[in-house]
């Protein structure tokens, strides 16, 4: 009996080993080499001569190229992207953008900010440029021997977990465009 016994469980292990065998997964990786390159080195946007489709939360991080389509506030040759409830622009027609720094006194630094900026104006950009945007005050923060830049509308001063013993907002910055 005890040899029918140890001879039943060889078989059931062996038996089992064989089931198990027979159900393993199989798994194909396919790669190319190079990667495919061609039309893939590049996006190219183009033009939407109509009204662009819906921005909403489900449509967030798409693209769009108005064209010809000028309809505020949609202007014509403008890239745009959706942010999850609005069109924003990306500027647009291949113009330059910068961001000018002014100061709010001359004991600051030159140049002084102007009284009032008024965006669409030239403001304190340079001639053949517009106010596009207020990026905010912009200054510094002096704490525990360290200097630290606030950029403009940020609060990046001073360091998380500590407090500014000094420092100051120096003036205003703002985005130009052609």
């Amino acid at each position: 009996m005890r040899k029918k016994l140890c001879l039943l469980i060889v078989f059931l292990s062996i038996a089992t080993l064989a089931f198990a065998q027979g159900e393993s997964e199989q798994l194909t990786i396919t790669t190319y080499y190079p990667s495919p390159y061609g039309v893939y080195k590049s996006l190219r946007l183009f033009p939407y001569n109509a009204a662009p489709p819906t921005c909403d939360g489900s449509s967030g991080g798409l693209q769009y190229f108005s064209g010809t389509y000028n309809t505020a506030p949609i202007s014509a040759n403008t890239m745009y992207y959706c942010n999850g409830t609005q069109w924003v622009s990306m500027g647009g027609g291949g113009g330059v953008s910068y961001t000018h720094y002014c100061y709010y006194v001359l004991s600051y630094g030159n140049p002084v900010c102007p009284a009032s900026v008024s965006i669409g104006t030239q403001g304190p950009c340079d001639a053949g440029f517009t106010v596009q945007k207020s990026l905010g005050p912009w200054g510094y923060c002096h704490n525990n021997g360290f200097d630290y830049f606030l950029p403009p509308g940020g609060n990046g001063c001073p360091p998380a977990g500590s407090t500014c013993t000094s420092g100051c907002i120096m003036g205003e910055a703002y985005v130009c465009s052609q």
